[in-house]
This record gives C-alpha cells, structure tokens and sequence, in this order.
C-alpha cells in the first residue's frame, strides 16, 4: 500500500518585471508615484537608507490604494512623534531578510521580516497566494539590492 503525500498546492505566478540591477529599491520605489504614501511612512521612521544598501532585501509594499484603505485618523496616529516606535514596527514588517520570487514561494512558509517579532507566513490555497493578510499584484525582480513585491493592502491589522 503507498503512502499517499497531500497534494502540492499550486503557486499561482504573479508576473515579474525585471528591473535594472543598477538601482536599489529605493531608487526605483521613489520612481514610482504608486508608493509615494507607503515610502513616506518609510522616511518618517529613517528606514529609507536601509532600501539603499547593499544587502539583500525583499519589500513588501502597500501601492498608494491600498494605503487608501486605511482610514486617516489611523494613519494621523502612527505619524504623530510619541507613536514613532509602533509606526517603525508597521513599516518593518513589510521588509524581509533575504529575496524571494513569488513563485518559488512554498505553501507554510516564513518569511523573516526586520521586526524581530513577526513573520510573513504564505499560504498558498486554491490557486491563490497571501502573505500575512496582503495578496500580491505584482512583483519587481532583479534590483541591485533585492525585489519589490506590490501589495493589495497593508499586512497588519491596525487594532488601535
């Protein structure tokens, strides 16, 4: 009698752009009008030097509507000086240690994230990828310093 394996569950392809590997993320993300709401919440906390190293990085960014989804008093919160430290932790969890291609991505997968914390968990069910809570809608590959994967939303869940 064969032991029967699960089934592997199918990694949907999000396409990806290959970009030139002479710039870093944060060269192409301030390109990019799409992340201008997402990369200001980056430079609030100084996190914008780090997408410019040399290193290896995956950022997992919210397009601007998505940013649009979350409603302003919330983000009027986060932006104010005393809550700095909880706005730094939402922002480096949408940085992951390492690159990573989406459809090289395996179902119960972590991913490890700059807030020590906290990873990025991938699912992978009925032909749909997520990412924590956030699916994603397209995918950068081939900077100089990593890959940007654009998200549909942000991927906390802002409880205050």
């Amino acid at each position: 009698m064969q032991d029967k394996k699960p089934a592997q569950q199918q990694n949907p392809a999000v396409p990806n752009k290959v970009i030139s590997e002479e710039m870093t993320i944060l060269d192409f993300i301030s390109e990019k009008e799409n992340f201008s709401d997402f990369l200001h919440l980056i430079k609030h906390v100084n996190l914008d030097d780090t997408l410019d190293q040399e290193g290896s990085f995956t950022l997992l960014i919210p397009s601007n509507t998505a940013m649009g989804k979350i409603p302003n008093e919330k983000l009027e919160y986060l932006l104010k000086e005393e809550n700095k430290e909880l706005l730094t932790q939402v922002v480096e969890l949408h940085f992951v240690k390492g690159e990573y291609i989406l459809n090289e991505l395996t179902n119960m997968q972590e991913l490890n994230t700059f807030y020590p914390v906290s990873n990025i968990h991938v699912r992978i069910k009925e032909g749909s990828l997520t990412l924590s809570q956030g699916k994603p809608v397209h995918s950068f590959v081939g900077l100089r310093n990593g890959n940007v994967h654009v998200m549909d939303r942000i991927l906390v869940h802002l409880t205050f």
